[in-house]
């Protein structure tokens, strides 16, 4: 970043990486800002680092999107969601909690998956298989999952290949209304995160 910001730029519009919200090491960010040189963080933030910040609602997206799938009668709702660390899957976690609590639905903690994804997608994918169909002996017949986009996309091809049919059987729900949502198929439901509006205030 320091190499960037002695070149002819302006400022930074960033989403930190996981590796970052991890370790909470905020020196390189701090240290250009420092300098009197702007950042605007968007998507993946911190409380910690004092700039400006652009974010949908997240827990409030969650929300609504759980009591979507309860309103047409989706009681066992499996969440596959990140690592606490990363703000964005802690925040809709929580959305996902309380609209479990708000519909007077009983929370089992063994249907929120949170995945430790720094592992090469096959290996993912496998430890994806073996959880889902763990949870598929917890819950009753009607099993039903709000996600994020790429772990919707692992889901479907989990339930694909035991046989089990979106949207008939199983409802997804993901996050991002992005390129594997719509050419996944079939397609998916997604809470939009409004991409080109955080895009355009970031830049203001």
């Amino acid at each position: 970043m320091e190499t960037l910001a002695d070149s002819l730029i302006d400022g930074f519009i960033l989403s930190l990486s996981k590796g970052t919200m991890q370790s909470q090491d905020f020196h390189h960010i701090d240290e250009v800002m420092s300098q009197g040189m702007p950042v605007v963080l968007f998507d993946r933030i911190s409380d910690l680092i004092n700039c400006d910040k652009v974010v949908v609602d997240d827990s409030q997206g969650a929300y609504q999107a759980v009591n979507h799938l309860i309103s047409k009668g989706r009681k066992n709702i499996l969440l596959l969601t990140t690592q606490d660390f990363i703000t964005v899957g802690r925040l809709r976690t929580q959305g996902y909690i309380k609209a479990i609590h708000d519909s007077d639905l009983i929370l089992n903690n063994d249907l929120i998956i949170k995945v430790i994804d720094n592992k090469i997608p096959m290996q993912l994918y496998q430890l994806w298989s073996h959880k889902l169909k763990n949870s598929y002996k917890i819950s009753s017949n009607r099993r039903h999952f709000a996600v994020n986009e790429i772990y919707a996309a692992a889901a479907l091809r989990v339930l694909r290949q035991a046989s089990m049919q979106v949207p008939d059987k199983i409802a997804l729900v993901c996050f991002t209304d992005g390129l594997i949502s719509k050419f996944s198929s079939p397609t998916l439901t997604t809470v939009s995160q409004h991409s080109e509006e955080i895009g355009k205030s970031a830049k203001i």
